[in-house]
């Protein structure tokens, strides 16, 4: 199953601002870490407010993965508190529809 991983954080506490979250949130992230979890890297899509360091509204970060539990993508971001959400490919929905 496809899950979608939301990570929000305030600017202030983006972990990319320290080298060491930002090190400890790649480390996390590694396909070897998720490959453990039996979660597979799909794609991810980083705010630019992260990349760039800008202040404002909090920083919003996707991550797409592929499992078979909502429970190891929860535990694969542990301890960045993380919106999970099951997802199906639109795709294949309409693949089957027609």
């Amino acid at each position: 199953m496809l899950f979608l991983a939301i990570q929000r954080h305030k600017a202030e506490d983006c972990p990319g601002r320290e080298p060491r979250h930002l090190r400890e949130m790649s480390e996390l992230l590694s396909q070897e870490s998720l490959n453990k979890k039996g979660l597979k890297f799909i794609d991810a899509y980083v705010d630019h407010s992260c990349m760039v360091q800008a202040s404002g509204p909090d920083h919003v970060c996707a991550f797409v993965l592929e499992g078979d539990s909502y429970q190891s993508v929860v535990d694969a971001f542990r301890p960045f508190p993380v919106e999970v959400r099951p997802m199906v490919s639109w795709g294949k929905y309409i693949e089957k529809s027609e």
